[in-house]
């Protein structure tokens, strides 16, 4: 492969979809155009099937052809496109098969370079940079009362345990892969991306040896404002909105916030992620013991460890 596919990943509600448009404005990157899948779905479960026989193949590129998500924000390309894709390979696996879709639907809307966001990608880290040792990582991390009180707002029934789970582990990825596969694997905060993308979508195209446009950041081709897979309206919403940051504040309880803080204080401090000072008595408050000083995007939060991890 003759150029470094970028790959993004992330818990939801945590700005993968925000950087997907901003990169996808680049003139010569094609992302796939939402989050189908393809790794905690179609991997997971083919990855030990032999796609050789070529009624396995064909069950599942039709699978993932018809796709719900398929159907709301379309790829624009046909089963015979991606089959074209794999008639030279000797041997078919699960990853060339994905390669096979965003490759397609790259060359439809007439580039030879793509890229891939999903939630939870980074959860496949050692098998990406297996296939493709040459890729370009980028995992964003969300301050995690935000990222609970965002996903609640999307899917209510949303359970805490999940987030605490999912948070820490990402975490805990972010600072393990960004040394395994140092210069290569970036790690972002969501508030400093939100609170100024230029100098992160510039490194990032550096490490792929792609021209700055600052065109990009109006994302022209930006569907809507998330990637909740409903109709997306006349006239979407382009703009980047700091409101997002410390939006739990008037969302959560104080309960919610106390369990947040108490289970993953250690890897929030590590983010430098202020936290409220709340204790078990004070949980029979109503309101958030907020300081007035306090600023979610306080510059002062923000710090830089260089080479292969890029936290601000």
């Amino acid at each position: 492969m003759d150029f470094r596919p970028i790959f993004i990943g992330g818990i939801h509600r945590s700005g993968t979809t925000l950087l997907r448009e901003l990169l996808n404005s680049h003139p010569e990157i094609c992302f796939w155009p939402n989050d189908l899948p393809f790794f905690v779905l179609y991997f997971e479960e083919y990855k030990n099937v032999d796609l050789n026989d070529l009624r396995n193949l064909h069950h599942l590129i039709e699978e993932i052809y018809n796709h719900e998500f398929n159907n709301i924000i379309s790829p624009g390309i046909n089963i015979e496109q991606v089959l074209s894709e794999l008639q030279h390979l000797d041997s078919v696996n699960i990853m060339a098969v994905i390669e096979a879709f965003l490759l397609a639907h790259a060359k439809q809307q007439g580039y030879s370079r793509w890229g891939l966001k999903n939630p939870m990608l980074h959860n496949y880290a050692d098998e990406l940079f297996k296939t493709y040792p040459n890729a370009v990582m980028v995992h964003l991390v969300r301050d995690p009362r935000d990222c609970f009180a965002s996903t609640m707002k999307k899917w209510p029934h949303y359970k805490l345990e999940t987030l605490l789970d999912r948070w820490s582990k990402s975490v805990e990825l972010a600072m393990s892969n960004s040394l395994k596969y140092q210069g290569s694997y970036f790690v972002i905060k969501y508030e400093s991306l939100i609170h100024n993308p230029e100098p992160y979508v510039r490194r990032i195209l550096d490490v792929c040896e792609l021209s700055w446009h600052p065109a990009m950041m109006q994302m022209p081709f930006w569907l809507g404002t998330n990637s909740s897979y409903t109709p997306q309206t006349a006239n979407p919403s382009k703009q980047i909105y700091k409101s997002s940051i410390g939006r739990y504040i008037n969302h959560l309880s104080v309960f919610e916030v106390y369990v947040i803080q108490k289970f993953l204080q250690r890897d929030m401090e590590s983010l430098k992620y202020e936290q409220l000072p709340l204790s078990i008595p004070g949980l029979q408050n109503k309101d958030l013991p907020i300081n007035n000083s306090y600023r979610p995007d306080n510059p002062e939060n923000e710090i830089l460890i260089s080479d292969g991890m890029i936290v601000r």
